[in-house]
């Protein structure tokens, strides 16, 4: 005996009670701002371990420009769109070792940790013996090694192309603005998403509010950073970071850095410098990149707190 064949509208019903027993998964809740900087903040966790500093080889070049006048040239050519340009009149190399170390009595004012450098050669000519100095960092207590190391790092400062006393070339300085006891002093938002190393980042803007600015400018006068991170909204990982900083209207600097996971040590840490310093007053540009390369983790016993800056 044959069966009858259901109708359309019979076939219409079950679907639909299928798809009533078998809902459609819903979406993946998108991570909010808040909730990507709040895991940015966190990840600031693995740099606050005080048993232990974490250091690197920097190797660092600098090419100083000087705005030379063509307007001479320009009546010659008369097509010549600038009537000035940049011409490189000195160039610096330098190595140097890069030591991370954490200050927690300086984490609640929202500085975790503190980034050392003592240059050990210039243009392939060892300065001293070709060591580094901050050893003293591992075998040592911060509160009695630290202004030492401070001062060498202010001392590598001076070899910096160009008019400045300061430097912001610190590869992790950004980062420390997503410190929680920072963030409260910038103004972040959404930018777009770019894909970093494989990973899908946002792109989150920043802009200091906050007087007194965190980095100071010449003759201590205010320097509000602004920039952008990429972070890793999954993780809080900051793979990209570009710091804004500004003296006064002729004077600039732009800090470009990129991480990557390190295999030696199992954080995410710097892999690239790039900086640019214009100064109009003077008529000068200094562009600069470094490498971070050689990371490792140096086991210390000794106790530690922040020295006084």
């Amino acid at each position: 005996m044959l069966r009858r064949r259901p109708s359309w509208s019979t076939l219409a019903v079950v679907s639909i009670a299928v798809i009533a027993v078998f809902p459609r998964a819903p979406f993946a809740q998108q991570p909010t701002l808040a909730d990507v900087l709040s895991k940015a903040a966190a990840s600031m966790a693995a740099f606050t371990d005080t048993t232990r500093i974490i250091a690197c080889e920097e190797r660092y070049k600098q090419n100083l420009l000087r705005r030379r006048s063509v307007l001479a040239e320009a009546e010659l050519h008369p097509l010549r769109s600038s009537q000035h340009e940049m011409v490189g009149v000195d160039n610096r190399e330098w190595i140097a070792e890069l030591v991370l170390a954490a200050t927690p009595a300086n984490a609640p004012l929202g500085f975790p940790w503190m980034e050392f450098r003592d240059i050990v050669s210039v243009r392939g000519k060892p300065l001293r013996d070709g060591t580094s100095r901050l050893g003293m960092l591992v075998t040592r207590p911060l509160e009695a090694a630290g202004p030492e190391a401070l001062a060498i790092t202010r001392d590598a400062a001076g070899f910096i192309l160009g008019r400045f006393v300061r430097a912001i070339d610190l590869p992790r300085l950004a980062l420390v603005f997503l410190h929680a006891a920072n963030q409260p002093r910038f103004e972040f938002s959404k930018g777009g998403n770019r894909a970093i190393e494989g990973v899908k980042t946002w792109e989150v803007k920043y802009r200091e509010k906050v007087t007194p600015s965190i980095i100071r400018g010449g003759g201590g006068t205010e320097a509000p950073s602004s920039g952008s991170f990429w972070i890793d909204p999954a993780t809080g990982r900051v793979l990209m970071s570009v710091l804004k900083s500004a003296d006064s209207s002729t004077i600039y600097d732009e800090l470009t850095v990129t991480y990557h996971d390190d295999s030696a040590t199992g954080l995410c840490l710097p892999a690239e410098l790039k900086e640019s310093i214009v100064d109009d007053d003077a008529g000068q540009r200094v562009d600069a990149t470094a490498t971070f390369t050689g990371w490792r983790i140096v086991s210390r016993t000794a106790g530690v707190r922040a020295p006084e800056d």
